[in-house]
């Protein structure tokens, strides 16, 4: 223990540590079990991210009554009502412009440029489209950043009528290994009827369009559409509205924000901020090393989900969500503020393609 460890590794310290790590592990496995059965489509694939949110809700409240009859402040949920009001507008007004700002001019170091036109920056086509189906019977339908894809599934070849793609569009063949591959362009000026052959579709960029609608009437399965795999029938007509942003704003509320902040701000580092006598102040509010662990932990969570070095990035926004913690002694600030975060990088991602 370092010195700045509260106690000398007695048994309430040790108990702590322990269970916050046998917690945190258990979050990781849940988690890491929700994300492999989110691959498997269907009503198991719709569902598994309930398993993940039920543990993070769940498990601090298993232990809720030591952590009542311990940390008199354990998993706060309002806090200071007025502090939550102004951190939340500080961050806004302070913090999201520079993240954007950084954000464009990292990709801008990439070459990378904003592909939507600025009246669609906020519209946009059904989340429900987004993410391959998986196993279609039919033809696949769905939707990567701002391309269109359908691809012949079926055992024979399907006949599709597409209106109101623009750009250039490509004709892509599946290979083996579920990869597509880009066998040709195609040039047309909003519509086009073609034959798909079995295993080959078409691709097409949506970037400049307000609509699009696509048909076939040579497929007996019709469209299946997304990574839920759900059946669409003959047609699939769709248009840019602003209902994507309602909606994602509800799951990265209630599905993301709250359960996550509920389990690491609530619950992780209110347990071990006892354990930490060394404190900063930092504008008028006492922080320790627990916002840190707290942050890494966050982190390291998130590798659940794949691995990536990037996703380890959370760690600072962590820092962020732990300290608002702390200044309103409550998680609906950084819930809020963490909700919102994800809600810009989207916008952000949407802007520039992804």
């Amino acid at each position: 223990m370092t010195a700045d460890f509260n106690g000398n590794g007695s048994s309430p310290e040790k108990t702590r540590l322990i269970e916050v790590f046998l917690l945190f592990l258990g979050a990781f496995l849940f988690l890491l079990a929700s994300n492999i059965l989110g691959n498997v489509g269907g009503f198991v694939g719709e569902n598994a991210g309930i398993l993940g949110i039920g543990y993070l809700l769940l498990a601090p409240i298993l232990v809720g009554f030591k952590l009542r009859s311990q940390d008199k402040d354990a998993a706060p949920l309002v806090g200071d009502t007025q502090k939550v009001l102004i951190s939340c507008l500080a961050v806004i007004l302070l913090v999201f412009p520079v993240y954007a700002l950084l954000y464009h001019g990292w990709l801008k170091l990439w070459d990378w440029k904003p592909t939507l036109l600025p009246s669609f920056f906020l519209a946009d086509f059904d989340e429900e489209l987004r993410g391959r189906p998986k196993d279609p019977v039919g033809i696949a339908l769905w939707i990567e950043g701002q391309r269109l894809f359908i691809v012949n599934h079926s055992d024979r070849p399907s006949q599709v009528e597409l209106d109101g793609c623009t750009g250039k569009a490509h004709l892509v063949a599946m290979t083996k290994n579920g990869e597509l591959r880009a066998l040709r362009n195609i040039e047309f000026d909003t519509t086009i009827t073609i034959s798909l052959p079995t295993q080959q579709g078409i691709s097409c960029d949506l970037s400049r369009s307000h609509y699009f609608l696509a048909s076939t009437t040579a497929s007996e399965h019709g469209f299946f559409v997304g990574a839920s795999s759900r059946a669409r029938g003959q047609k699939v007509a769709e248009e840019r509205s602003l209902r994507w942003m309602l909606n994602f704003l509800l799951v990265q509320v209630f599905g993301v924000a709250f359960p996550e902040e509920f389990f690491f701000r609530g619950y992780v580092q209110t347990r071990l901020r006892p354990l930490f006598r060394k404190r900063w102040r930092l504008f008028r509010t006492d922080i320790g090393y627990e916002i840190v662990i707290a942050s890494i932990l966050f982190a390291l969570v998130h590798l659940a989900g794949g691995f990536s070095l990037a996703r380890l990035a959370v760690f600072f926004p962590g820092l962020l969500f732990g300290f608002l913690r702390e200044s309103t002694h409550g998680i609906l600030a950084p819930t809020i503020v963490h909700a919102m975060s994800n809600c810009v990088l989207r916008l952000l991602q949407r802007w520039h393609g992804f």
